[in-house]
């Protein structure tokens, strides 16, 4: 009996692991993606441990409120593209998606000098970031470049491409950033803020460009007419992307505005 559940079970690995099968695909995606999630979680706890103790209480909170403010910029400055482009991409022909990109590239590049624009704003505004307002400059470019890797994050997998689609966002960037940080560290450089925001921004770029290689966005005016694109229709995708972050940055946030900035870097 129990060799025949063995050899039962021997049978139901090997077809699931199989890879010219439909069903032996979706599950070693489905380890890869969870391989992915698990690495970029570890990651991400490795980090805010490295850079909270290289900061400092109040360094720390500043460099999360900043990247708290920048990330809910940059779910409206998004104009819910990145969920419209994983709809569109599903449903249209794989030869259309660079120029399905290339049209959302236009709105991005708009909203995101406006999203830029309005962190700028607020570094002169916000009580805590006076004499912070180059963080806020530095910052600038986040929710615009943050915007261009989710829409092709969003192409790729609606292509069928779910493990290239996760693994540069999730665990090259921050890997990178954790790698710089710790470099600084050995080599007993000054951690800032400043420093921590120029990696993101070159991590962001180098994911920008591993997507270039896989998915060329294209910008010719014509092609678009032919998509069946609309804004209009991306735009209530807004409100179910702000719901999720706000969850996750609110709180922050609002810690910032009410108290200081070491209370967020002890939270």
């Amino acid at each position: 009996m129990l060799i025949r559940y063995l050899h039962c079970l021997r049978q139901t690995i090997s077809s699931d692991l199989n890879p010219t099968s439909r069903r032996g695909r979706l599950v070693r995606e489905a380890g890869w993606i969870f391989m992915i999630w698990t690495t970029a979680s570890v990651l991400g706890l490795v980090s805010s441990m490295v850079f909270a103790r290289a900061l400092g209480s109040y360094s720390f909170g500043l460099y999360s409120s900043v990247m708290a403010w920048q990330g809910l910029i940059g779910v409206f400055a998004g104009l819910g593209l990145g969920v419209y482009i994983l709809k569109k991409s599903s449903q249209t022909d794989s030869a259309d998606v660079p120029q399905l990109v290339g049209w959302a590239d236009r709105w991005l590049l708009l909203s995101g000098i406006i999203g830029g624009g309005i962190l700028i704003v607020l570094g002169m505004i916000l009580p805590f970031s006076q004499e912070n307002l180059l963080l806020f400059l530095a910052a600038a470019p986040l929710p615009f470049l943050g915007r261009l890797i989710e829409v092709r994050k969003s192409a790729l997998r609606g292509l069928g491409r779910t493990v290239l689609s996760q693994w540069p966002p999730l665990v090259l960037a921050p890997g990178v950033v954790l790698a710089g940080i710790s470099l600084h560290l050995l080599l007993k450089l000054p951690v800032t803020p400043h420093v921590i925001i120029t990696y993101n921004i070159f991590s962001l770029l180098l994911v920008l460009l591993m997507y270039a290689l896989r998915l060329k966005a294209s910008y010719k005016r014509q092609q678009h007419d032919r998509l069946n694109v609309s804004i209009r229709a991306a735009l209530p995708f807004v409100l179910v992307s702000a719901l999720v972050l706000m969850n996750q940055r609110v709180d922050i946030i609002i810690i910032g505005i009410l108290g200081s900035q070491n209370e967020v870097g002890l939270y």
